[in-house]
């Protein structure tokens, strides 16, 4: 996929409702849409091998197969990504909330304990 896909770290969804629950008054009755950071699949890729240190290769699967493998609501919800890629603005939200102290996709990628998920 060629569409950059907005992504979100727990880390920065935590330092989002510390925000929150320390600054309630200026966010009542609001809704923030959050993300930290937003790559495209062959981005991700990269990232990963080089966090990695192995070549880690991104292959864009067909809807259909998506379908069929995993059903009709995760090919909806690829299908949405693909064409609804840029409905939150992630620098705005950086410069609205710094104090969240904001991860990218490759800052997240490298707190991740990748020897504990690879064995699992």
């Amino acid at each position: 996929m060629d569409a950059e896909v907005a992504q979100v770290t727990v880390l920065d969804i935590a330092g989002m409702a510390v925000y929150a629950i320390e600054h309630p008054a200026e966010l009542v009755g609001e809704r923030v849409d959050l993300a930290s950071d937003r790559v495209t699949g062959e981005e991700a890729a990269r990232i990963l091998s080089e966090v990695l240190g192995r070549d880690i290769p991104y292959q864009q699967l067909p809807l259909d197969m998506v379908r069929q493998w995993a059903g009709d609501e995760v090919a909806t919800m690829f299908e949405s990504f693909e064409n609804n890629t840029d409905f939150i603005d992630i620098e705005a939200l950086r410069v609205r909330f710094p104090a969240v102290r904001w991860h990218s996709y490759a800052d997240w990628a490298k707190t991740v304990d990748w020897e504990r998920v690879l064995a699992g």
